[in-house]
């Protein structure tokens, strides 16, 4: 596992800066925040239902995804957790932590191979993470983490993709496996990740354990750059790629993503700070950035997989996830707790 990897770290050094910064603290839009757009008046009520923290203390979220009725968080303290809302959408029952395991000394095995060095949420889930099945793959500031999840209750990592500093024996940064974005084939093996800057990858994860490429990395086309890649979200047709100041939008095709420019225009409206699709709806946090930007207004616009617009919620997450009926918002958005938001469709006529 230790392969020597030469890290081209490029300009990725200034893009971590300011994605971190943009996570942990939210961006400073110091423009006045008016109402949506005159066609954009459609606003569902919500309320918040409940607050959750990991063990009453300071939870701070880094990303979320909400999978067979479960929500997983990267962040602190808990490193990497799993919360069962199949139950109750406003009560989950905490399945695991990886935080107990790691600070267990029967159990550290679980989390840290003493080969590979410690393992910890921004080294290896401040970035992307996706589940697919009974696995987790995420990725953070050095490298990439699969983690199988088999035994409901006791996750274990059981891959680990980084660079290695021979001399000092150390895990070192290997951008190839620094991800911003994970989102995996709804059918195939198979996983794109999207890094910060220019590219994705294609990864071959039909053994979880040695994950492979089916292509090399693919260059973003020329109308996508733009600093940096924050979330991804995608519909059985489409992936949705939040880039800051941009929505880029992949048409998918025989198991590849295919830019789609006129996908990619109908959403130009939107500078997509973070991205999640349900079956139903795509939510899409809009928080202007740049200079003369959008006189929209900041939120978390509801649109359909098509584009169309169907209702704006005025809130204004660092990240957040929906359950799988729309009925429910999961929301970090102070770096202190996690919120649940219910929605009440029948108030905006849906």
């Amino acid at each position: 596992m230790k392969a020597p990897m030469k890290p081209t770290l490029r300009n990725l050094i200034i893009c971590l800066s300011i994605l971190s910064v943009g996570l942990l603290t939210g961006c400073n839009d110091r423009r006045a925040k008016g109402e949506p757009a005159q066609h954009d008046t459609t606003i569902p009520a919500i309320e918040t239902v409940a607050f959750f923290q990991h063990n009453a203390q300071q939870t701070v979220a880094y990303q979320m995804v909400m999978s067979g009725g479960s929500l997983y968080l990267t962040g602190t303290p808990f490193a990497f957790t799993r919360w069962d809302f199949s139950g109750n959408p406003e009560s989950p029952q905490k399945i695991f932590a990886a935080s107990d395991m790691l600070l267990n000394p029967a159990q550290p095995d679980l989390f840290a191979d003493s080969d590979l060095g410690p393992w910890t949420p921004q080294a290896y889930g401040f970035h992307g993470l996706a589940v697919k099945g009974k696995y987790a793959y995420m990725s953070g500031n050095i490298g990439m983490s699969v983690i199988d999840m088999n035994s409901p209750s006791r996750p274990k990592e059981i891959a680990r993709y980084q660079g290695w500093d021979d001399q000092n024996d150390l895990p070192i940064a290997d951008d190839r496996y620094i991800f911003s974005a994970l989102l995996p084939h709804p059918s195939q093996s198979r996983l794109w990740a999207f890094h910060l800057l220019e590219s994705f990858y294609d990864l071959n994860i039909a053994t979880p354990s040695r994950l492979s490429h089916y292509s090399s990395e693919t260059a973003y086309p020329s109308e996508g750059q733009g600093c940096c890649v924050r979330r991804a979200a995608q519909t059985s047709s489409y992936a949705f790629v939040a880039y800051g100041t941009k929505l880029i939008v992949y048409k998918k095709s025989g198991g590849k993503l295919v830019f789609s420019s006129a996908a990619t225009e109908a959403m130009s409206r939107y500078e997509a700070q973070a991205i999640y699709a349900t079956s139903r709806y795509l939510y899409v946090h809009h928080q202007p950035t740049t200079t003369g930007g959008s006189q929209m207004a900041r939120g978390v616009y509801v649109l359909t997989h098509g584009g169309a617009y169907r209702a704006f919620l005025p809130i204004f997450p660092l990240v957040f996830a929906v359950n799988e009926n729309d009925t429910h918002v999961y929301v970090n958005d102070d770096n202190q707790r996690v919120r649940a938001l219910r929605i009440n469709w029948q108030a905006a006529g849906q």
